[in-house]
């Protein structure tokens, strides 16, 4: 029977989680799976250590002399196969990570922060060091999208991923759409239950560009840092917008978009994170929110759909012992080279927002005059900006109204000069705010 000896690195909700299902499952299937001597010919996983910041705290369930405080000892462990860890984004965590692989270890991490500004790093130090690092939980929970699209969608060549990732900017925009309020307002009692620095991550969309970055890194094998990503957050969302999105027959998420557009020797690749429109008939406006979806689009395979539990304590253990899992099959028939990313032979450059094509929705927050609308539609049209359609709601202001269209394609660049040229006239209140849309 084969055994794998496991360091595990955090004993948090996380933790505690991978480490119940270890014990239940060598428990079963050493139970379950016998030869016709009666030997279990199930892999055995055996957790060598658990490194925590209290060594002498009492956890039920772990025997006291498997507890450490040092958790770069754990890493650096010679009769530890695989490195789980779960610690959080600290330094420790990193070292680590470095110095596990630097030992030609196995490495199984949910950690997005870490991962999104040390990817390539670590990846460097795997093929280095004829290490692996596993990451998949890092992007979706428990949807196993790397292995869909590495595997499953190998001989596809994807060209569109969008993702919905965050459960807390999920349950805002829920929130907003069911209690008819601003921002501030219809997020207040969400973000008394986190810290400020969680919320922000959330609901400026801070948290899913991070994960976008570790997707392209997967798929493209460009890096990106988080700063480099177009992003655009929740804040500034309005109840006229939620009603208005409703009458246009849309749903809202907060999304994140991967394009690559190719060419003959290389190619962009544009990241993106930002409120977005969703058709009512489009299965993603009906992502709930406690789940995750990914949806993206191969040349062969067409438009697929990855829905379900994204986060959480036993979605995040269930990608990592699913790693664990394959990391023991590989294994059991011989030791090979973790590959991390595709093959990619084109030069991927990273993309500019200003080349996006794509409809908008657009409020507007003017003076209620003559002649406004018919300035706004010249302006537009100046940049060959065809409006699709358009309906006004009244304003809390005398004598102003808000005026809210959606438009045909239009690059975003004149979008840009457009609504720059519009914020210039006298009439309008505030700056113009616009919702991107996602095209079937």
């Amino acid at each position: 029977m084969a055994q794998v000896r496991i360091g595990l690195l955090g004993y948090g909700s996380v933790g505690q989680a991978i480490y119940e299902w270890i014990y239940r499952t060598n428990k079963i299937d050493n139970q379950k799976y016998k030869n016709e001597k009666n030997e279990s010919v199930i892999c055995d996983y055996q957790v060598v250590a658990v490194a925590v910041k209290n060594k002498d705290k009492v956890r039920g369930g772990v025997a006291i002399e498997r507890l450490t405080d040092d958790a770069v000892g754990v890493a650096r462990n010679p009769n530890i196969d695989v490195v789980i860890e779960a610690m959080g984004d600290n330094e420790v965590a990193h070292k680590a990570i470095c110095v596990a692989l630097e030992n030609g270890k196995t490495v199984i991490t949910s950690n997005t922060a870490l991962l999104s500004r040390n990817i390539s790093v670590y990846k460097d130090l795997a093929r280095r060091y004829e290490g692996r690092i596993f990451y998949e939980s890092a992007i979706a929970g428990a949807l196993p999208l790397l292995s869909c699209l590495h595997q499953g969608m190998q001989a596809n060549s994807i060209s569109n991923v969008s993702v919905i990732l965050n459960q807390t900017a999920q349950t805002v925009i829920a929130n907003l759409q069911v209690t008819n309020t601003d921002f501030d307002e219809g997020s207040k009692l969400i973000a008394e239950q986190l810290t400020p620095e969680k919320f922000s991550s959330a609901v400026d969309g801070y948290d899913t560009a991070l994960k976008l970055c570790l997707l392209a890194q997967a798929l493209y094998g460009v890096t990106v840092h988080p700063s480099q990503v177009f992003c655009r957050g929740l804040r500034y969302l309005k109840s006229v917008d939620m009603q208005a999105i409703k009458d246009f027959g849309y749903g809202l998420k907060l999304m994140g978009h991967i394009t690559q557009t190719r060419r003959a020797e290389d190619s962009e690749v544009l990241l993106r994170v930002h409120p977005t429109l969703i058709p009512c008939d489009h299965p993603l406006a009906h992502v709930m929110e406690d789940q995750s979806a990914v949806s993206y689009q191969g040349d062969l395979c067409g438009e697929g759909l990855l829905l379900g539990q994204g986060e959480g304590a036993k979605a995040v253990a269930s990608s990592l012992a699913g790693a664990l899992k394959s990391y023991a099959q590989e294994n059991s028939v011989q030791k090979t080279t973790f590959k991390t990313t595709f093959d990619n032979t084109l030069n991927n450059n990273l993309g500019d927002i200003a080349t996006l094509r794509t409809e908008y929705y657009i409020r507007f927050h003017v003076e209620d005059r003559a002649h406004v609308l018919g300035r706004i539609a010249t302006l537009l049209g100046q940049q060959n900006i065809n409006i699709r359609k358009i309906t006004q709601a009244p304003s809390r202001l005398s004598d102003h109204s808000y005026v809210l269209m959606l438009t045909h394609d239009v690059l975003e660049k004149d979008m840009r000069l457009a609504l720059k040229e519009i914020d210039r006239e006298p009439f309008v209140h505030e700056t113009t705010k616009l919702i991107r849309i996602h095209k079937k």
